[in-house]
């Protein structure tokens, strides 16, 4: 009955034993999330990215996972899909994501480890017309945190829902010095006109192309196109999802030095990177002439 009213009137809808249980199952899922995020039962991971020209560590996206009392490490793949029509659950995880990274780039910084972090926040966020004044307030409450070691990364499509709004956002942030990264570009429906106005600091390549690019001439081709675009456009490329040095040496070659993903290191807890950054050694600076 429900559904058929959310359909619209005068209609009938077939009653579906199997889709009434899964979203019985899925908002049992969003009530124990909620709860679990009031009880601190969520966790940053960290998954560096390194300059694969010269060895060095540019920074690290910040990526939710799920510490579950029962089931326990959980990755976002298995939750995150599940608020994503839920305006006032994004929005209390993207508050915890910014907080929880403001702290971690603290707690780096105490240590000696000055670089970037990278933080997810989801469309509803950008929707909202005080995040600009959000993040301006976290930073605040760090003085001592480089506004630049913050980056905000955001979903192509989520940037396109209203434009001038992001553009607006975009504009607000960069002004206190918080870097802007727009996420698995090339998915979308971007067109130049929309990459103009938004002027990012960072494109990343999705992975879906970095895996691809080695057998399919058509994702090399969007691979070269959007380093291409990021010269152009005078802004950082990152590959993402790089499994292999071979992949890795292919980037190199065609001008992307920046490089994320599995070759280089899983997900790892923020408190780890600390010891991994004064251990890592990348191979591909001596494999490659440039």
């Amino acid at each position: 009955m429900y559904v058929a009213k959310q359909s619209g009137k005068n209609r009938f809808t077939r009653f579906d034993v199997r889709q009434d249980q899964r979203q019985r199952g899925n908002a049992t899922v969003l009530n124990r999330m909620e709860k679990g995020l009031l009880r601190g039962e969520f966790e940053l991971y960290v998954q560096p990215k390194v300059n694969s020209l010269n060895g060095g560590v540019i920074g690290a996206e910040a990526l939710i996972r799920w510490n579950h009392p029962v089931r326990g490490l959980i990755p976002p793949g298995e939750f995150l899909p599940l608020i994503s029509d839920k305006p006032s659950l994004c929005l209390a995880f993207d508050a915890w994501v910014l907080q929880e990274g403001v702290r971690i780039l603290q707690a780096w910084q105490q240590v000696g480890l000055d670089v970037p972090l990278s933080l997810n926040m989801s469309s509803h966020q950008l929707q909202q017309q005080d995040f600009g004044q959000k993040i301006a307030d976290a930073l605040a409450a760090a003085p001592d945190l480089k506004p630049d070691r913050l980056e905000i990364e955001i979903i192509e499509s989520a940037a396109l829902d209203d434009l001038q709004r992001v553009v607006q956002l975009i504009a607000q942030c960069q002004a206190i010095g918080v870097r802007f990264a727009l996420d698995d570009f090339g998915t979308g429906y971007s067109t130049l006109t929309y990459l103009k106005q938004m002027s990012v600091d960072t494109l990343k390549i999705d992975s879906s192309f970095v895996r691809d690019m080695e057998d399919d001439a058509n994702s090399m081709a969007i691979v070269q196109g959007i380093i291409a675009l990021a010269d152009a456009f005078k802004c950082d490329v990152v590959a993402e999802g790089v499994e292999t040095w071979s992949q890795a040496q292919s980037l190199l070659k065609r001008g992307c030095h920046h490089i994320q993903g599995y070759v280089v290191a899983r997900p790892m807890p923020a408190q780890a990177m600390v010891t991994w950054v004064g251990q890592f050694k990348c191979p591909v600076m001596t494999e490659v002439k440039v």
